[in-house]
């Protein structure tokens, strides 16, 4: 599209996707101002649709991305962007997927109101099934697994549904829920295996990190008990502050020092709430 001025405007419930515009930007040279917009609605304030719609006249950025979580919030931004002269022909809006596309389509506007004006002519970015643009025939891999799944199967997930049948939200597949047309894939159900794979990925770095803490902490421990007491036993000798634990997500710190002898007085205590964090620290105190 040749557009190297993009502003986003997105909820603050879509950080997400502030991250990956911000990347897409980089790698493309892109110039990205943002625009997170917040209540009030109605009104003005630093996050409002009203001044949010307002800056982006005045900086000139002829392309607007949206990602809002709600499609009532679109009416507001519709009614900021009529206002400051920002949905004419040329304007470029884009939307991302963190509104249901489908049901946005399928909205009726009048012809010539606000919210006609924002959507006429709009692109579009989303994700979708391999199947729902290749086609849903029974060539696609994944449906052709989708309905092989037989009343053995269905009974092996019926037994371990954690929801019991007193419960809210309980349901019971029959024999041949995966060949009745009632009940389709669920989107994004073909991203399944990629995420749980990434989550194991995850996870198994996680381990990894903490372990190289955990040795390089340890090591560390025996580099200063090397530092013994003076020859002479004249009570020079030498002390150690650390934290007494890894801090590796939201847990609790104090920072104590330790004598030779083993023992110890608290200094100070914290919170911590960075994963990794590289807060803890071994450092020899002569004394």
């Amino acid at each position: 599209l040749d557009r190297n001025h993009v502003t986003l405007v997105y909820s603050h419930t879509n950080e997400d996707v502030l991250k990956v515009t911000s990347k897409a930007a980089k790698d493309h040279n892109v110039e990205l101002r943002y625009e997170p917009v917040s209540p009030p609605w109605d009104g003005t304030g630093a996050n409002s649709p009203y001044d949010a719609m307002r800056r982006i006249k005045d900086s000139g950025f002829k392309t607007i991305v949206l990602a809002l979580p709600r499609l009532s919030h679109w009416e507001h931004i519709a009614r900021e962007a009529e206002r400051w002269g920002v949905n004419g022909d040329d304007y470029l809006w884009m939307v991302w997927d963190t509104t249901d596309i489908d049901v946005l389509a399928q909205t009726e506007t009048s012809e010539g109101s606000e919210m006609d004006k924002l959507v006429r002519g709009m692109g579009a970015v989303r994700v979708l099934d391999g199947y729902d643009w290749m086609g849903a025939d029974e060539e696609n891999k994944f449906l052709a697994s989708w309905k092989s799944k037989d009343a053995t199967f269905v009974k092996r997930v019926n037994s371990i549904n954690p929801i019991t049948p007193d419960k809210a939200g309980y349901f019971f597949a029959e024999d041949d829920y995966f060949q009745d047309e009632r009940y389709p894939p669920m989107p994004s159900s073909t991203f399944m295996y990629d995420t749980v794979i990434a989550l194991g990925m995850g996870a198994c770095r996680t381990q990894k990190i903490l372990r190289e803490m955990e040795e390089a902490n340890a090591d560390d421990e025996v580099e200063n008990h090397g530092e013994n007491n003076e020859a002479d036993g004249g009570g020079t000798g030498s002390r150690r502050r650390e934290l007494a634990k890894i801090p590796t997500w939201s847990e609790d710190f104090e920072e104590v020092e330790v004598d030779q002898d083993g023992s110890s007085r608290r200094l100070q205590s914290g919170y911590v709430h960075r994963p990794g964090s590289n807060l803890q620290y071994n450092e020899t105190v002569k004394v």
